[in-house]
Parts: structure tokens; C-alpha cells; sequence
């Protein structure tokens, strides 16, 4: 489906009224479910190893992924006692065999991350979830760096020292993974599954790489083309 997308094969999808219809690119750039899906349903494919490595550049180079068990998506946790609010929803829930991991996704065109929504989602999962295990939280998209008193305030709920708290933008993982396929050895299949992975990001723009006129001058050259008319054809 993704590569259906991405090459304008997956046709429209109609209204609600049946009047206007958008296409499966416009309507995946509106949803982050769909991007969340897309990403994520891939990374369970990946080898341990790159599912460590993923998981441990996201945490700044702290922590052991290698464990995984599955992924939960859109876990729903009641909050009887908050008044206004009767649940949250994470948008994963993935089991490794030692600790949990939530995750919560924002769009890179869309709202920001805030502190009371992983709160909310942390306490959630604590009084929910049936067997409780040690926990990390990982905020992904529009959020900057997590304050140590963000980070101390969160594993107070928690009550347990072993909490870990992290955050990042969707473009530092597309620049690692395209790093990771261009530095790192990486069977066909793992190849395969970062390449659609940097897919997904690239339909909201993201991308491991951007391209300037420089790189297309070691291209050409590299190459042996020549580099006469290029520039005037480019603008």
C-alpha cells in the first residue's frame, strides 16, 4: 500500500458526503495514525540488532532493545478520575521481554508534544495494564529537548528509578537510518524494510538527506558528466 501511495496507484478515497474526494497522499499526510502505522509496523520486521540501534539513537545511546516481543497500537487506558477526561490513548504500546515502551507521535506539520499528555498516558498504563513492567516513554515528533525537572517530575509518578524519558524529531531519525544504510553493514531484507521506513517520512517531507547543489556537483563529476548547462536547466 505504501508503494501504491507513493506512486499515485492507491486512486481516492470519497467524503463523508460522497461530493469531494482526496487522494490516499493527501489523506495519509493529514492522519499521523497512518504514519505511525507505517513506520512502526516496519520496525517489527527489522532484525534486533537495527531495531536496537533505532530505539538506542532515539534514547541517546542509552539502553538494550534487543528484546522485542510485539506492539501494541492505540492502547486505551480509562481515567476515571479525571473530570473532563475519560481516557487516553497512547499511540504504542511496544513490549520488550524486560520493560514496556510508550511511545506518542505527533506529525511533523501538526500539534506539539506537552508533559500532562505523557502524564496522563503513564498513569494509564500503570493502573491498566496487567502485567506491569519497568517503563521508558519516547516522544516523537515536534518536541525539543525534555528539561531534567520534565524528566524527574515523570519518573515520580512512575516511583521507580529505572524510568527512562526521551525525545526527538522525526528528521533526526530519518538522517540516522539513512546514515545506518549508507555506513553500517545491513543484510537485503533489514535494506529493505529502512528504505520503506524513510518512505513513510519522506510523503511528509522528512527526509535522511537533503540534497544541494554541491552534492550534485560530486555527482556529475563522479559520474563524468559534465557540469556545463546543468545549473541554468536546474533553475
Amino acid at each position: 500500500m505504501l508503494n501504491a501511495i507513493i506512486h499515485g496507484k492507491a486512486g481516492r478515497v470519497n467524503s463523508v458526503s460522497g461530493e469531494d474526494s482526496i487522494s490516499w497522499k493527501q489523506l495519509y499526510q493529514k492522519r499521523e495514525d497512518l504514519l505511525t502505522a507505517s513506520f512502526f509496523t516496519r520496525f517489527s520486521y527489522l532484525s534486533p540488532v537495527n531495531q536496537h540501534r533505532v530505539l538506542k539513537h532515539c534514547f541517546s545511546g542509552q539502553g538494550d532493545f534487543t528484546e522485542f516481543e510485539e506492539i501494541d497500537y492505540w492502547p486505551k487506558y480509562d481515567l476515571p478520575e479525571h473530570e473532563g477526561r475519560d481516557f487516553v490513548e497512547p499511540d504504542l504500546l511496544i513490549k520488550f521481554k524486560g520493560f514496556d515502551l510508550l511511545v506518542e507521535v505527533k506529525p511533523p506539520q501538526g500539534g506539539d508534544q506537552y508533559i500532562n499528555q505523557w502524564q496522563l498516558e503513564i498513569e494509564g498504563y500503570l493502573a491498566q495494564e496487567i502485567k506491569i513492567k519497568p517503563l521508558k516513554f519516547l516522544a516523537i515528533g515536534r518536541v525539543d529537548k525534555v528539561s531534567d525537572a520534565e524528566v524527574n517530575a515523570l519518573k515520580s509518578k512512575v516511583n521507580d528509578e529505572r524510568f527512562m524519558l526521551a525525545s526527538i524529531k522525526w528528521k533526526q531519525i530519518a538522517v540516522y537510518i539513512y546514515n545506518l544504510l549508507k555506513s553500517s553493514p545491513v543484510d537485503t531484507q533489514d535494506k529493505i524494510i529502512l528504505k520503506d521506513m524513510l518512505k513513510s517520512l519522506n510523503l511528509y517531507g522528512v527526509r535522511g538527506h537533503d540534497l544541494y547543489w554541491s552534492d550534485m556537483e560530486t555527482y556529475l563529476i563522479n559520474n563524468n558528466m559534465q557540469l556545463e548547462g546543468i545549473e541554468t536547466w536546474i533553475k
